[in-house]
């Protein structure tokens, strides 16, 4: 999996408005939601996980670090990348998609362009 400059969970910049729209106010149903919590207590050993973010991003690169540190704890291959001067742009998209398919490359027996 490629996450590209994603958010920790859902709504996580408007959380009283994903809160109430959502999940009918229900904190637990909206708590279950959060990738972190998803990926507690699992396994995933043959799964690959590249979370990258712009520099200059810095509370999605924080949310990016903190996802990551899960997928690893779940036993994913985890690549994390900052992309210099990214922003939340099309900077950081391009600069994303290079990691991920650096990464992903090799691991379907594909060589790069």
């Amino acid at each position: 999996m490629i996450d590209i400059s994603g958010e920790s969970f859902p709504g996580s910049d408007i959380q009283g408005e994903v809160l109430q729209y959502a999940f009918g106010g229900d904190q637990a149903a909206y708590d279950v939601q959060h990738p972190i919590n998803l990926l507690s207590g699992r396994q995933y050993s043959d799964d690959v996980a590249i979370f990258t973010a712009g520099s200059d991003d810095p509370g999605i690169l924080a949310g990016q670090r903190d996802v990551a540190a899960a997928a690893q704890r779940a036993g994913m291959a985890v690549t994390v990348r900052e992309i210099p001067n990214g922003g939340h742009s099309v900077r950081a998209l391009d600069g994303g998609l290079d990691v991920g398919f650096d990464v992903l490359y090799p691991r379907f027996g594909l060589s790069a362009p």
